[in-house]
C-alpha cells in the first residue's frame, strides 16, 4: 500500500511538474537561426538610431561626422555634430563656457581652425569665410546654419537640420571644413571652432 501512495503521489507531482513547466512556455519551438529568439531586457537603452536611411545600402546614422569645439587658447568650447538624413543634414551642436546670450553657428570654406598669436578679431580666420556652395553671393549662404543660445550656466544646443550641404560637401574631399561660433548672432568674433572631415 505505501508503494501505491507514494507512485501516486510521484505521478501527481510530475503532473504538476509538467504543467508548471509548460504554463511557462510560448508554445513554440526555440529557432536555431541567428536573431529569431525571443528578445531578452538587458537593462540597458536601445541604441539610438539617427538619421534615416538616404539610399539604398546606407546604414540609418551610417554617414555622420563629430568634432569637438576648441577656443582660442585650445580649451574644450562644446561639440558639433552632423548626421545624414533623408534629403537633409541634422546637426547637433553643443557649447559650453560662454557668457549667456545668442551666437551665430557657421560652416565655413576650409578644414583649419589657426587662432591669431595676437589679435582675437582675427581668430580662425584660416577658415576662410562662411560656406558658400555654386557661388552665389545674392542667396543666403550655405554654411549659415542658425543662432544657438546660451544659458546662464554657460551652455547651449543648437539642433537643427538643413538641405543647404551634404556629408560629402563637408568631407571636401578629405579637406573637411571648420565650424564656427560667432559672437552674436551675426558674423561676429569668431570665439570657437572644430574641423569635420
Amino acid at each position: 500500500m505505501k508503494k501505491i501512495v507514494h507512485r501516486f503521489g510521484c505521478a501527481i507531482a510530475g503532473a504538476a511538474l509538467a504543467v508548471a513547466v509548460g504554463g511557462c512556455s510560448n508554445g513554440q519551438e526555440p529557432s536555431s537561426i541567428e536573431g529569431t529568439t525571443p528578445a531578452i531586457w538587458t537593462g540597458k537603452p536601445m541604441p539610438p538610431t539617427h538619421g534615416e536611411v538616404a539610399d539604398p545600402g546606407h546604414e540609418p546614422g551610417g554617414f555622420s561626422m563629430a568634432a569637438g569645439l576648441a577656443d582660442r587658447d585650445g580649451n574644450p568650447s562644446g561639440t558639433v555634430t552632423f548626421v545624414e538624413q533623408f534629403q537633409n543634414v541634422g546637426a547637433q551642436i553643443d557649447v559650453l563656457g560662454l557668457p549667456m546670450g545668442d551666437y551665430g553657428v557657421r560652416v565655413h570654406e576650409f578644414g583649419k581652425c589657426e587662432p591669431h598669436p595676437t589679435d582675437p578679431v582675427g581668430d580662425f580666420m584660416s577658415a576662410g569665410d562662411v560656406l558658400r556652395l555654386g557661388g552665389s553671393r545674392s542667396e543666403k549662404p550655405s554654411g549659415d546654419l542658425t543662432t544657438i543660445h546660451v544659458r546662464e550656466d554657460g551652455v547651449g544646443r543648437l539642433i537643427t537640420s538643413t538641405s543647404a550641404f551634404t556629408i560629402d560637401d563637408l568631407r571636401n574631399n578629405g579637406n573637411g571644413r571648420a565650424v564656427i561660433v560667432h559672437a552674436g548672432p551675426g558674423s561676429g568674433p569668431r570665439l570657437a571652432c572644430a574641423v569635420v572631415r
